[in-house]
């Protein structure tokens, strides 16, 4: 799963990354997590940035990554 981005706050590691297994989407997307996530939130970059599925993430931690994933 080959890493796209590391983003470091004060507060977590974020970790932006695409699983090769996943090909048969029709939308671009990336799936975003902390550092010691399992359960990684999905989010469509296409035709714009929207939340898929929120993993294990709090709402206020979904609006950041949401964020970040905007501007980068």
């Amino acid at each position: 799963m080959p890493k796209l981005l590391l983003y470091i706050t004060v507060k977590w590691t974020w970790i932006f990354l695409i699983f090769g297994t996943d090909s048969n989407e029709n939308r671009i997307y990336v799936h975003v997590g902390r550092k010691a996530t399992k359960n990684y939130c999905k989010i469509w970059l296409e035709p714009e940035v929207e939340l898929c599925k929120s993993g294990d993430l709090t709402n206020a931690e979904l609006k950041e990554v949401l964020e970040i994933t905007e501007e980068y």
